[in-house]
């Protein structure tokens, strides 16, 4: 088992040793051989998949997303787009 608080700080970028498979409602969702890993102490590793290796079609546009209250979304270009798997919305 891993421990968070062995990760580097700075954070590193390893490839993941196993397949990541996501799975939504009995759909796959993503299926990767080719992910990536940024591992960061005292935080669980956070898994990026390669965009070849989503399923685009099951994903809601940003005009289909209901808007939510929360906080504003990270800086950058990061994506993070929600499924509309289970929702009648294919």
């Amino acid at each position: 088992m891993e421990n968070v608080w062995d990760y580097p700080r700075p954070p590193a970028v390893d490839t993941c040793p196993r397949r990541v498979c996501v799975e939504l409602a009995g759909q796959i969702l993503a299926d990767s051989n080719r992910a990536l890993r940024v591992l960061e102490t005292s935080h669980p590793p956070t898994i990026y998949l390669p965009a070849d290796n989503v399923r685009v079609e099951l994903l809601l546009s940003g005009e289909e997303v209901e808007p939510r209250e929360g906080p504003c979304p990270p800086p950058g270009n990061q994506c993070f787009p929600e499924s509309g798997v289970g929702l009648g919305r294919m």
